[in-house]
């Protein structure tokens, strides 16, 4: 063991003379011996060195894992121009991984400029080769149109093959696709499955349509105990649709409240409301307007219906303007009032 670690040591001193002579296969050589401290101490900041000198004189490998260094940060580049260039030696020399963030950078402009059709290429080329990533964003241009022609049969087959490989994003998605039949036949029982994939990897979208297929019991047995789990589970992630779903149910399916549900309802609808969900502003304010489970505050109350008014929400214009009208936590003003209950009529009639 000594004498092979010694064995080692000589060696790299050997490479780093002769790389240091501009030797691009010792300069590779010696740093993978800096990079896995192979008979020396590890020194990744000097590996990246030799292997950036390696690359620049055509070593492939040296080329490969230079860009695989930085896409761990494992080294930096100031100048992103190099960056594109150094993935794009790689990419161009078979490395998957490296065609994906080459794709990457060309879709964003990011140090070079922006090339939605190449990097399609790039993407689809990785795609093709199994690179879960690319297979993934590959199918979102497809679904979108995104540098080439939308094709959303395409789309759902590469959506298919990344959630089959783990992609919890790419499970939602293609379960979207088979709820709604886009582009595909519609399969709601195939897309639950797809749905609960992604909700046991912790999507919060997936959780969210999941729970409404069991709430309503959409192809599925109804469940709302079950559908209950997954929109907490979803709103405690900061899902915001789920926030509301979650509390709006439990505001809905109980008629004898326990003091746990009185705190989740307002809870869930606030949050919602503050991350601007225009039912739950409306929810909440209703809450806080009437004073029930004792969240009695009409200055709050007319905010939360004033800011979904705003919005568009034609309950709210009417609240509103009632509060306007009648001087509830705000200074009575009948233009003002008149002025909103105007046009949640208007809007009321356009519907």
């Amino acid at each position: 063991m000594v004498k092979a670690f010694q064995f080692k040591k000589e060696a790299s001193q050997y490479y780093k003379r002769a790389a240091d002579k501009g030797e691009m296969h010792s300069m590779f050589n010696y740093g993978m011996m800096l990079y896995n401290g192979d008979g020396i101490p590890v020194d990744k900041k000097e590996a990246a060195r030799y292997f950036r000198y390696a690359a620049n004189k055509g070593h492939v490998n040296a080329g490969i894992k230079y860009a695989s260094m930085l896409s761990k940060f494992e080294a930096t580049e100031t100048d992103q121009s190099e960056v594109a260039r150094f993935y794009k030696f790689a990419a161009d020399n078979g490395d998957i991984i490296s065609m994906f963030y080459y794709a990457r950078i060309l879709f964003n402009g990011q140090g070079v400029p922006m090339n939605k059709q190449e990097s399609v290429k790039y993407f689809k080329c990785a795609a093709d080769k199994g690179e879960i990533n690319s297979i993934y964003n590959y199918a979102l241009i497809l679904s979108n149109g995104y540098g080439t022609n939308i094709n959303k049969k395409e789309a759902a087959v590469y959506f298919k093959c990344a959630a089959d490989k783990g992609q919890s994003f790419a499970m939602n998605d293609y379960a979207c696709m088979l709820f709604t039949g886009d582009g595909i036949d519609q399969n709601k029982s195939e897309a639950f499955k797809y749905f609960k994939m992604a909700a046991d990897k912790g999507n919060a979208s997936s959780m969210n349509f999941l729970a409404q297929m069991l709430y309503f019991g959409d192809s599925v047995p109804t469940d709302i105990e079950s559908a209950l789990i997954y929109w907490k589970n979803a709103a405690l992630k900061g899902h915001v649709k789920s926030m509301y779903n979650y509390a709006f149910s439990l505001l809905k399916n109980h008629k004898n409240y326990s003091d746990e549900s009185k705190n989740e309802i307002v809870k869930f609808l606030k949050l919602a409301a503050e991350k601007g969900h225009l039912k739950a502003m409306f929810q909440y304010a209703i809450i806080l307007r009437n004073g029930v489970f004792g969240e009695f505050n009409k200055v709050e109350a007319a905010k939360y219906f004033k800011m979904a008014a705003d919005q568009g929400d034609v309950d709210s214009m009417n609240c509103y303007g009632q509060m306007l009208m009648n001087g509830e936590g705000i200074n009575a003003d009948k233009n003002e009032a008149e002025k909103y209950l105007k046009l949640a009529n208007e809007k009321a009639n356009l519907m």
